[in-house]
């Protein structure tokens, strides 16, 4: 409800941002774009080479600009246990009003900082988180929206191969190939 009723949304990934990452900031940004509200992708540093190829990623400023241009009532936090990490503190420290911050993480060791914390430590990754957001509030999710939950997931679970990987993961990688992800498309 704070997501669809938000007016400028600010998405932030943690600082040189892996698959995980920019997979939920992208993916965020499909939903976001799906029901027209505005929003950026702000990073501290710029995003690898390697995940230019996901849909929204060309929408990743590290300009902090941004925070003097723009007015957030929403800030969403994916992939990172703290706001220091991510590199975002000392903005919104110094902003002159109070965004909701949320929270969406799979770290056991985050510090549940946000005015909404969606962290749960046994998921395989920050993407597994959304796609079950999506799914279980009846979301669709586009195959563009798929493409970047994959690559997080395959991300975190080594391509299906490594202790990440559980009936719960695969099941979320089962569905995102009946959405349309296009798997050709993404690097490791």
């Amino acid at each position: 409800q704070k997501l669809l009723s938000a007016k400028h949304v600010v998405i932030i990934p943690h600082q040189r941002p892996d698959g995980d990452a920019m997979g939920a900031a992208t993916a965020l940004a499909g939903f976001l774009s799906n029901h027209k509200i505005d929003h950026k992708i702000w990073c501290k540093t710029e995003a690898p080479e390697a995940l230019q190829f996901l849909p929204h990623a060309h929408k990743l400023t590290s300009d902090p600009k941004l925070w003097d241009e723009h007015t957030f009532d929403v800030v969403v936090v994916v992939d990172s246990g703290d706001l220091i990490y991510n590199g975002s503190a000392e903005h919104i420290e110094r902003i002159p009003y109070r965004p909701t911050i949320i929270n969406i993480d799979h770290h056991p060791t985050n510090q549940h900082y946000g005015d909404i914390n969606l962290v749960i430590p046994t998921a395989s990754s920050t993407n597994e988180i959304l796609h079950t957001f999506f799914v279980l509030h009846r979301e669709t999710i586009t195959p563009d929206m798929a493409t970047s939950l994959m690559t997080g997931l395959i991300t975190y679970t080594g391509t299906f191969t490594n202790s990440g990987t559980n009936q719960r993961s695969l099941s979320v990688g089962i569905n995102l190939i009946s959405c349309g992800e296009n798997f050709g498309l993404i690097k490791f």
